[in-house]
This record gives structure tokens, C-alpha cells and sequence, in this order.
């Protein structure tokens, strides 16, 4: 296992190699954390090349780990900063206050994302949460089933924690049903 692990993280550098330009004061570019339900991988890239938004857009992939097969939703993920607890935002609250959906697409595009984990023996299911940030798709996936060795990756968005700075942490939990505990990630902005 620990090999998949090393392999994991070594690919989703190389995959996300162009993330470095947005690290602040010498933060990583991926954070993860590894538990027998999941690899949980959260990249801020997007969050921090947009200091001043009102949203953070978060790049997140998991693998199940987990024997069953669970479920994810837009709804199974939340970050909690500050003692506050923040949901995923809605596609149409996006799409109505959230002006760098262009930029957000064009990065993607350029770290030339297809799968962010890339792994031998791992299988991708494609996630869909927000259709407006991808190319040539518009419709919302609701609902994401991961079986065992699984991954998917999406951008999630969330209301900007109130001051919330460069280099400031904030935790991104994972909630997906069938596992018996959310998984948990601290991010460092």
C-alpha cells in the first residue's frame, strides 16, 4: 500500500506541476491524508491564485479505499475554518456571484488535468459537480459511486471563509455514504 501511496503522490506533482506558481511562502501544492476508507487529495492552486475572491475554488480527488462502494455528492463535502462549517456552494450561486470561472477553466486546462490521481490498477469515474468549469459539458452530475480502488476528481467551490488569508489553514472534510467517518484534510492557503 505504501507504494501506491508514494506512486500517488509522485504523479499528482508531475500532474499538477504548474500549481507551484501559486504556492505561498513555501506551502505544498497538494495536501492528502490517507485512511482505510480514502486518499483524499486537496490542491489549492485555484484558491490561491485568487487571494481576494469570494469563493475558494478547491481541486479534490479521492480513492476508496474502502471495501463497499459509497457515494459522493456536491453536498458530501464541506470546509471548516474559524469554528464555521461551509458547504458547497450551489452551480447557480456560482454562476450568479463568481466571476473567475473562465480563468479557473483555462488553469485546469493548462496543468492538463484529465485524471489527477493517474494510477495503475485505479480506475477513474468522472465527476461532474459544477459542468461550467469543464469544457463541452453541461450537465451536473449528482451523484458519484466509487467501488473499491476507485477515484474521481473534481473543483469544488465554497463561500470564502471570513478573513482567510495566504497562508492561513482551513480544514476540507469528506462525507461520502458508506464510510463510517467523513475524512478529513488540513489546507494550508
Amino acid at each position: 500500500m505504501s507504494d501506491l501511496i508514494r506512486r500517488s503522490a509522485v504523479v499528482m506533482v508531475l500532474v499538477l506541476a504548474g500549481s507551484a506558481a501559486f504556492a505561498v511562502g513555501g506551502a505544498p501544492a497538494i495536501f492528502t491524508t490517507h485512511t482505510p476508507d480514502a486518499n483524499v487529495y486537496v490542491n489549492p492552486v485555484l484558491a490561491r491564485a485568487h487571494p481576494k475572491a469570494g469563493y475558494l475554488p478547491l481541486v479534490i480527488g479521492i480513492v476508496n479505499n474502502d471495501p463497499q462502494p459509497v457515494q459522493l455528492t456536491r453536498h458530501s463535502f464541506v470546509i471548516e475554518a474559524g469554528g464555521h462549517v461551509y458547504a458547497a456552494v450551489s452551480v447557480t450561486e456560482l454562476r450568479q456571484h463568481y466571476t473567475k470561472l473562465d480563468f479557473d477553466a483555462r488553469q485546469l486546462r493548462q496543468m492538463k488535468i484529465v485524471k489527477i490521481l493517474g494510477l495503475n490498477g485505479i480506475r477513474s469515474i468522472p465527476s461532474n459537480f459544477y459542468p461550467i468549469i469543464r469544457k463541452n459539458t453541461s450537465v451536473t452530475t449528482p451523484i458519484v459511486e466509487l467501488a473499491r480502488r476507485y477515484d474521481t476528481w473534481d473543483v469544488l467551490y465554497f463561500k470564502r471563509p471570513s478573513g482567510l488569508q495566504p497562508g492561513d489553514s482551513f480544514t476540507v472534510k469528506v462525507m461520502a455514504k458508506g464510510w463510517a467517518k467523513p475524512v478529513t484534510v488540513k489546507v494550508t492557503l
